[in-house]
């Protein structure tokens, strides 16, 4: 029978002509409510639980013998002492943990974590970043995603440890999910001290800082699988797209974007939800040029062919990517046309494949130079070539004609 978590008045009244000698633990056992809902009543009202009795050395003596094994629900019930004394009694003598602990700690290395030298560890600590949850007042970890990419990542999850996997109907969030969960103390701690607990509002630098260079690009891995968006459509736009919560700290994302000269954005949205008039409020950084999206990806997807840690579905978009690529660099070679130099006297200085190129090396647009093509056309119908003045460092005017 569930637990209630209201007291009637002849509860209430049991409450105040007990709680001095019982305490919340028993008297919640007594009447089958919650312990909360007795300390919480209990508290509002002024009671107090009488003065903690010392343990005799027969009582210390059993703890010390069936704790390992039995817990402490067994020695409070055989004692007739609250839980929270023989919480207290085990942390003050240093009584080892019980069996069942130490079997938990062991379905996962924590040495693994605390000198981080795996492909796997580093992509698992990512991944955990974006969609992980740590739990605040115990030492549960779980991770519930996308039932399609779990079964991608199982084997991987294998890897770290022996989760508890599971998989579910959930149309709330559109379709069947899966994940892993576990409690584990050594994990839980190592996850909290690097900001786990925080990370909606936190920059990662703190397990960034504990992974190694060459290991650091499967992390930014783990977390694009889990938080970002990777892919290019019919009309020729790249993206590379990482969700955050609106107040997210994008620092260490910008750092490794700045390091690699990328183009990006970073910016705050909020939009009232039509279904249920909610506001939801997100940011994210951003990228939607095609030289940081190849040299991003690029970055993060570093031997992928080899390792194969990670999406499949996301690699194949940078896969698609970098196919548009070709294909556009191969259709503006093919559209473009010569472009030649000259000096002031039309000495020939150089000639170019196309007309971007001759913009980036003298430091120009293609766009300026084609604003003057087309202003320029009606006064040069009788010429085979075309003019742009430009100035060059050294003052000089340099011509560019374009061949018809």
């Amino acid at each position: 029978m569930p637990k209630q978590s209201k007291l009637t008045q002849v509860q209430k009244d049991y409450v105040i002509a007990n709680y001095h000698e019982m305490g919340p633990t028993r008297i919640s056992r007594a009447l089958n409510v919650t312990e909360a809902t007795v300390t919480s009543w209990g508290a509002r009202r002024g009671l107090r639980v009488k003065s903690y009795v010392p343990l005799t050395p027969e009582q210390i003596e059993f703890i010390k013998t069936h704790y390992p094994s039995r817990g402490e629900a067994f020695c409070a019930t055989e004692l007739k002492r609250s839980r929270y004394v023989v919480k207290v009694t085990v942390a003050k003598l240093k009584i080892p943990k019980r069996i069942r602990a130490i079997a938990q700690e062991k379905m996962v290395d924590i040495s693994r974590f605390l000198d981080i030298k795996e492909p796997e560890v580093a992509y698992f600590l990512g991944f955990m970043w974006a969609d992980g949850h740590v739990h605040k007042n115990t030492n549960g970890i779980h991770l519930d995603i996308q039932k399609r990419d779990y079964l991608s990542l199982k084997s991987l999850f294998e890897q770290i440890g022996q989760f508890h996997h599971y998989t579910k109907t959930d149309c709330n969030r559109g379709g069947d999910q899966g994940g892993i969960r576990l409690d584990h103390h050594p994990l839980r701690t190592f996850l909290a001290e690097h900001d786990y607990l925080i990370k909606s509002v936190a920059s990662p630098d703190k397990i960034v800082s504990k992974i190694p260079d060459h290991l650091k690009h499967y992390f930014w891995r783990g977390l694009c699988d889990g938080d970002g968006c990777i892919g290019v459509d019919l009309r020729g736009r790249y993206l590379v797209y990482i969700a955050g919560s609106y107040e997210q700290d994008w620092n260490a994302a910008q750092s490794l974007m700045d390091g690699m000269m990328i183009k990006y954005v970073v910016f705050q949205a909020s939009r009232i939800n039509r279904t249920s008039g909610k506001l939801n409020s997100s940011s994210g950084i951003k990228i939607t040029n095609k030289i940081g999206f190849l040299t991003f990806c690029d970055y993060i997807y570093q031997g992928y062919e080899t390792d194969g840690i990670g999406l499949k579905r996301k690699w194949e978009k940078f896969q698609e990517g970098i196919a548009m690529s070709i294909r556009h660099d191969a259709n503006l070679k093919a559209r473009s046309k010569r472009l030649a130099v000259f000096t002031e006297d039309w000495t020939p200085i150089r000639e170019y494949e196309s007309l971007e190129a001759a913009a980036r090396d003298l430091g120009t647009t293609s766009k300026d130079i084609r604003e003057y093509f087309r202003c320029k056309r009606k006064h040069h119908r009788h010429m085979q070539f075309k003019i742009l003045g430009y100035n060059v460092p050294t003052g000089k005017e340099t011509r560019l004609p374009l061949s018809s």
